[in-house]
This record gives structure tokens, C-alpha cells and sequence, in this order.
């Protein structure tokens, strides 16, 4: 169980990392230790397998973005004249992840 949640732990890291939270072993563990002791490997090694093909890093994301904002394909011609002509929204109530993303996007928050 220990290797599993140092996975876990090593893809994640960087989960709120910017706000003072701390994803570590000591939160995984806390984390697993909710469920029935002979069920907790078997999540976590779920879990595990799930943020393997799921969870995007910080800076994954980032260059996913930055990548989006620039193609043709998906913008056009003008990738910066559709971006300023673009309305995005910023509606998530709870949470800061569309915040940051519209950060990432070059647009900033839109409220």
C-alpha cells in the first residue's frame, strides 16, 4: 500500500500546491483510512490507475492550453483575433479552476 500511495502522491503533487495545501503521503493515508481496512489497497491501487490516464499536472495543463489557443484548427486563421473576440465565461461558483484557466488562456477572469 505504501508504493501505491507514493504514486499517487508523485502524479498529484502539484494539487493546489500554489494555496498552502498539502497533498503528501500523511493526506493520502488519512484519505484511504475512511474506507474498510481490507478495501483500502484495493482503492487506492483504483485510484492510482484512474489519475494515471486522468489527473493533468499543473504545467500538463498549462502547455495543453497554450498549445489549443494557437491552432488553426480550432481557432481559425487569427488565433489571436478570435481570442479577443471570444467571450469565456467564469461561472464556477466554488473552486478556482476555470479562474486559473482563463489565466492560462491570456484572457483573465471575465465575471
Amino acid at each position: 500500500m505504501p508504493s501505491v500511495i507514493s504514486k499517487i502522491v508523485q502524479k498529484c503533487g502539484d494539487y493546489r500546491q500554489d494555496d498552502g495545501f498539502e497533498f503528501d503521503e500523511v493526506h493520502v493515508t488519512n484519505w484511504a483510512n475512511q474506507f474498510p481496512e481490507g478495501q483500502r489497497a484495493q482503492i487506492l491501487t483504483c485510484v492510482e490507475n484512474a489519475l494515471s490516464v486522468c489527473y493533468f499536472s499543473k504545467s500538463e495543463a498549462e502547455s495543453w492550453l497554450k498549445e489549443v489557443v494557437k491552432n488553426e484548427e480550432f481557432s481559425g486563421s487569427d488565433p489571436a483575433g478570435f481570442w479577443k473576440s471570444a467571450n469565456l465565461l467564469n461561472i464556477q461558483a466554488r473552486g478556482r479552476s476555470q479562474r486559473e484557466m482563463l489565466v492560462i488562456l491570456g484572457s483573465g477572469p471575465i465575471d
